[in-house]
């Protein structure tokens, strides 16, 4: 309601509030159903929050988050100016992380002679899940899609696997950050009851992590290798899972959720179809770890034999 809006704003600015903190977000009310008793809907919002460029500051406001909300309810019917819904921008750009798929496919070769080698136990899950990317959407239909968000691309990865003390994931793939369709990329593990164990990101965790496996490819920079282990003490670029919490037992399946905020160019997430999906690796060490001998011949030239 327009006329709303413009009480609260004129209301904001008398008390000191300056108008560029003021965020406006538009909800159909014909999609909705606006009320107070338990038959209407709930309306809840969730931030995200990463990178604080003070750490200090970051640390006191996720202690104390200074967030308020609140209810107006006009002590008089007027008649309601709505606003126009929002045109969602497009997410293509009409570009592709394509020429990485050589990187990604001698990444995966690699990983299995690492792991693998004749034993035949590693198993690939070779695609992840997209997730739900307007929320409107969800309404029209009546679903509870929860992780809705035009601002990024998510995608849920389901190893179907567990982790006892010889079993290992490893996840791979391109850092979108470093091809520039991301402007941050976030990796997290959770187990089945929505729990979060550790999270990884493209600035801490994935930069130079691939570079274990394939050092002399090329765009080897712009893609990423971590193992999760009960055990990091053979692994460079390793996250380790205890038992206990904060990790998980060894007959709790983990999930994964890559989140790919905002690309750098647009307004709206990267466009699913122009990058490429993270991959889960799972593999059963039947004896020590083989030492990695790569070379550039390795790396650049034939194939692997396995």
């Amino acid at each position: 309601d327009q006329n709303m809006f413009d009480a609260i704003a004129a209301g904001m600015l008398t008390v000191g509030v300056p108008s560029d903190s003021m965020n406006l977000q538009v909800l159909a009310k014909d999609t909705l159903q606006l009320g107070l008793t338990k038959h209407h809907d709930s309306i809840s919002w969730l931030n995200r929050i990463v990178r604080f460029a003070d750490k200090e500051a970051g640390t006191a406001y996720m202690a104390n988050p200074p967030v308020f909300l609140f209810r107006i309810t006009p002590l008089t019917e007027k008649e309601i100016a709505p606003y126009p819904i929002p045109i969602r921008k497009t997410r293509k750009t009409g570009q592709n992380e394509d020429y990485m798929w050589y990187t990604i496919e001698r990444l995966e070769r690699t990983l299995r002679k690492r792991f693998d080698r004749k034993v035949r136990t590693s198993y690939i899950n070779p695609s992840s899940k997209v997730t739900a990317t307007f929320g409107e959407t969800c309404l029209k239909k009546e679903k509870n899609c929860k992780r809705d968000n035009s601002d990024a691309a998510y995608f849920f990865n389901y190893p179907a696997r567990n982790m006892g003390p010889n079993e290992l994931l490893i996840i791979y793939g391109v850092n979108h950050v470093q091809t520039g369709f991301a402007t941050y990329m976030s990796i997290s593990i959770y187990d089945w009851n929505g729990v979060a164990f550790a999270a990884l990101n493209s600035e801490d965790d994935m930069v130079g992590s691939a570079s274990q496996f394939i050092p002399y490819m090329e765009h080897v920079d712009k893609a990423f290798a971590i193992v999760m282990a009960r055990d990091c003490t053979e692994f460079t670029y390793c996250l380790e899972v205890p038992y206990t919490r904060p990790g998980f037992p060894s007959w709790v399946t983990p999930v994964l959720t890559v989140r790919n905020i905002l690309h750098p160019n647009t307004t709206a997430g990267p466009d699913f179809e122009e990058i490429i999906s993270t991959k889960v690796m799972y593999a059963k060490l039947q004896r020590k770890l083989p030492s990695l001998k790569v070379n550039a011949t390795d790396a650049n030239d034939g194939d692997f034999k396995l």
